[in-house]
């Protein structure tokens, strides 16, 4: 038993350390990276259309939220996401995971076009439910 028990240690410890190196890689960042802008991105484009609509779902109200809370993050860290600084300490040149969809030209300025196009969306609301 231990035997069995030790085995089940060592197994432990070695996947523990797996885990972390994964963890600790830039490619594990990037992906997590990507994973949290696709579905911003595509939460981003459906404020746009039910701004410009009028159509105004509770959706139009959870990504106002999330929004204004990825502005509030931003803003504690100096305008970077906290996993571009995290993905740098790891040694990448640059944190960027906007550089696997768009030119480098547009990634370098995801910030403001997506910035800009909430703003715009939230004026365009306020207008909307003020009517």
């Amino acid at each position: 038993m231990l035997i069995i028990a030790f085995v089940a240690f060592l197994l432990g410890v070695q996947a523990t350390v797996l885990i972390t190196a994964r963890v600790r890689s830039i490619t594990f960042i990037k992906s997590v990276h990507t994973i949290a802008f696709v579905p911003l991105s595509g939460l981003l484009f459906v404020l746009v259309y039910e701004a410009v609509t009028g159509n105004i779902t509770s959706v139009t109200w959870i990504a106002v939220g999330v929004f204004l809370a990825q502005g509030v993050l931003l803003l504690a860290n100096n305008g970077r996401c906290p996993l571009t600084k995290y993905a740098e300490e790891l040694g990448s040149t640059h944190g960027q995971v906007t550089d696997f969809f768009f030119p480098k030209w547009f990634a370098d300025h995801v910030f403001q076009v997506y910035g800009a196009l909430f703003f715009l969306s939230l004026v365009l609301l306020v207008v909307r439910v003020l009517r």
